[in-house]
């Protein structure tokens, strides 16, 4: 004979079952087993993809609870980019990216360029390889006149910048440019869409 508690509350129970069953479903669906850290969410994407694992070189807030993430696998030469976002600041999330950059000793300096649309942004990124020790600063600059400084570490580098997918302006995002410098302020080269990176077999432009 069921008690009276059961007889009144089973409704309830069986409704609070279902709605916990089904955020459990939706959990496992949106997140990794592991979605507590980046490093986490970062071995489960590579893992996924078959490339060994890779540590986080650098991250960036890009706005809107998404980071960029440059990931470097100094062992086997590879870099890779990949988007993560960040729910009720607890869970990190998976949001592509792309794998697989080898890296060439020959290249002296890369200009790699990519997007993803995120929560009503565009994120953009630029990356790269530098492999001239003279190049100790670089500089992005975008078509509306921003500039952004970096270093380069461990051979690599990245900058991220975000428009809202309204903004006309993100259409010229692609026309940013690279200029990389000495420890003197000399200008040792310039990259673009056009020309993305510069080899040891060719003559540099400077001024």
């Amino acid at each position: 004979m069921r008690s009276p508690f059961t007889q009144r509350y089973k409704g309830h129970i069986v409704r609070w079952l279902v709605i916990v069953a089904a955020a459990i479903f939706l959990f496992r669906i949106n997140y990794s087993s592991n979605p507590w850290t980046p490093e986490e969410v970062v071995s489960e994407a590579l893992l996924s993809m078959e490339f060994p694992p890779a540590r986080i070189h650098t991250m960036v807030d890009s706005g809107d609870g998404s980071y960029a993430a440059l990931l470097y696998d100094k062992e086997h030469g590879l870099f890779h980019q990949m988007f993560m976002s960040r729910s009720l600041g607890l869970f990190w999330e998976n949001r592509g990216g792309g794998f697989g950059s080898v890296l060439k000793p020959d290249i002296l300096l890369s200009f790699k360029m990519g997007m993803s649309t995120l929560n009503e942004r565009r994120h953009y990124y630029f990356m790269g390889q530098v492999h001239d020790p003279n190049v100790t600063r670089l500089r992005i600059v975008w078509p509306d006149g921003l500039e952004q400084i970096t270093e380069p570490r461990d051979d690599l580098y990245m900058l991220t910048r975000s428009y809202s997918i309204k903004d006309p302006a993100s259409a010229n995002a692609w026309d940013s440019k690279l200029y990389a410098y000495d420890s003197s302020g000399k200008q040792l080269y310039e990259l673009t869409s056009q020309n993305t990176e510069i080899q040891k077999e060719q003559t540099p432009t400077s001024s």
